[in-house]
């Protein structure tokens, strides 16, 4: 994933037109499947200088124009939790209603809640509802159709025991 969001960042920063007005790419991903072992992990990358002869130093604003966050947030939100981890957790993952959220980001977060991020909340609600909802129909799809190819399978399995027994009677007597 590190490589897809370096090339994202990478057309990114080519498509902006005027060279000497480049301005930097912030890349935020949020990663919802994982290994158990990157739970509760948020990197940062970017390109630094590391002077390894005489002692140079570019200006800072030359390079760096990308800064990549992977975001591996705690399977759970927790109540007592107020990490960005535990933030990312109440807005991304869909354990929670829309106003359920807002109302964790002004109790929890202590977050001053606008009109806004109202009306943002509630359309990121509907969207994280519409993909888990397809997730579901695309399992349910992929499971019905290895089901139908078992199906298939264990009926020929079945023929052709029927006829190796019908045989092996046949044979016996």
């Amino acid at each position: 994933m590190l490589k897809r969001a370096e090339y994202y960042c990478s057309r990114l920063i080519v498509r902006q037109k005027e060279y000497k007005k480049i301005q930097r790419v912030h890349s935020i991903w949020l990663m919802q499947e994982y290994a158990n072992r990157k739970e509760g992990v948020a990197n940062h990358y970017s390109m630094k200088e590391e002077c390894l002869g005489n002692r140079w130093e570019e200006k800072v604003e030359n390079y760096g124009m990308m800064h990549i966050f992977m975001l591996y947030p705690k399977g759970k939100y927790d109540a007592k939790d107020t990490s960005f981890q535990n933030l990312m957790n109440v807005l991304f993952k869909n354990e929670h209603s829309a106003e359920e959220k807002l109302e964790i980001l002004r109790k929890q977060f202590g977050i001053k809640v606008t009109e806004t991020m109202e009306e943002e909340v509630e359309e990121m609600s509907h969207i994280c509802m519409y993909y888990e909802q397809e997730g579901k129909k695309a399992g349910l799809a992929e499971g019905m159709l290895i089901g139908e190819r078992r199906g298939k399978k264990s009926v020929v399995l079945c023929q052709d025991f029927g006829q190796l027994k019908y045989k092996n009677f046949q044979f016996l007597v």
